[in-house]
């Protein structure tokens, strides 16, 4: 009980510097969460704040990576590492809302994921926001990211953050979202 309300204490103290420090105007207002799974993918706890359905679609990209990347040499999986995702097909809710994630270790044993998932304010879609009545197909959407390695290292991978802001229409935004993230995952 005691290591579960701590826990539980780190994802709510998490949740409200994520909420006070991105910059997306509606993760800025509460639509987003922080969440730890286990090893295999299996949703263990979130904040008791924010929206509850980024949880449920993040277990898909931790399967993605431990069946197909996990065991891959140019890709792999390390301490250090961080991910991220938005697409649907993978997952997702829909490509403005995008989940940070990194594998947790312990004596070099995989024994959890920590997470932070969150509504974008720009992914390049034809409208902000990445939503709006002027979207009729799939490529009005924006970015749409299978699970991606953007850090090794407790690092942001700067080629993999270009090629992100060089997508979308604000550049500024995503990249100091993504920084932000990067870095939250990492003190988990």
């Amino acid at each position: 009980d005691e290591i579960r309300r701590f826990l539980q204490g780190a994802l709510d103290d998490n949740f409200e510097i994520t909420e006070n420090m991105i910059v997306a105007p509606a993760a800025r207002f509460g639509d987003l969460t922080t969440a730890i799974f286990t090893a295999s993918g299996d949703h263990a706890m979130a904040s008791t704040k924010g929206v509850i359905g980024f949880c449920g679609c993040i277990h898909y990209p931790i399967r993605f990576i431990r069946k197909y990347y996990e065991n891959d040499p140019l890709v792999g999986l390390r301490e250090g590492d961080g991910f991220l995702f938005n697409d649907p097909f993978y997952g997702g809710m829909h490509p403005p809302d995008q989940s940070s994630f990194m594998p947790v270790f312990h004596e070099g044993e995989l024994i959890a994921w920590v997470c932070c998932g969150l509504h974008q304010g720009e992914d390049g879609a034809k409208e902000p926001g990445g939503m709006g009545p002027a979207m009729e197909s799939p490529y009005d959407e924006g970015l749409k990211m299978p699970p991606i390695k953007v850090g090794e290292q407790y690092k942001l991978r700067t080629d993999i953050l270009t090629f992100l802001q060089n997508s979308t229409g604000d550049p500024r935004m995503l990249g100091a979202d993504t920084r932000f993230g990067a870095q939250l995952d990492s003190l988990a």
